[in-house]
């Protein structure tokens, strides 16, 4: 079954087993969600301005049952003009069409490939590439970093 075209696909399960692909589509990260009447429902979660341009998006589903509409979605972005890179972090609700404004995780040259995993209690781990450097963010969902590694 074709959901859409892009590219970076990546995939999540929500709390009922129903799947989430979030994907890079015309410099747009896109989340479509399978309802329960076998049809998709589409999220933008970010689209770009012309001179910012999004990288490969990775989705986790929340654990929180009161989040159940909820996932993450991690993605780096370069800055066309300045030559810099961010990686972002959003939170959004599956059931909007328009997701809200991102997080900004990290910042500066050579940020890429960045990856999620939520634990429970909605624990956020996030790991990115730094020019060879691997490193990880370990956060609550209400924002306080609990850990941060170089």
């Amino acid at each position: 079954m074709e959901v859409d075209s892009g590219s970076y696909p990546s995939l999540c399960l929500d709390n009922s087993g129903m799947p989430r692909i979030s994907y890079l589509k015309n410099d747009t990260i896109f989340c479509k969600t399978l309802l329960s009447d076998n049809t998709w429902h589409t999220t933008v979660i970010f689209g770009s301005d012309g001179n910012i341009k999004p990288g490969p998006p990775v989705i986790a589903q929340t654990y929180l049952p009161e989040f159940a509409n909820y996932s993450y979605c991690v993605f780096p972005i370069k800055n066309l003009s300045e030559g810099t890179a961010k990686i972002y972090l959003s939170l959004f609700n599956v059931n909007e069409d328009i997701g809200g404004e991102p997080e900004e995780v990290a910042d500066g040259i050579g940020l890429k490939s960045p990856s999620i995993a939520i634990t429970p209690g909605d624990i956020i781990h996030i790991v990115w590439e730094r020019e060879g450097e691997i490193l990880v963010l370990t956060k609550n969902s209400l924002g306080s970093i609990l850990k941060y590694e170089f």
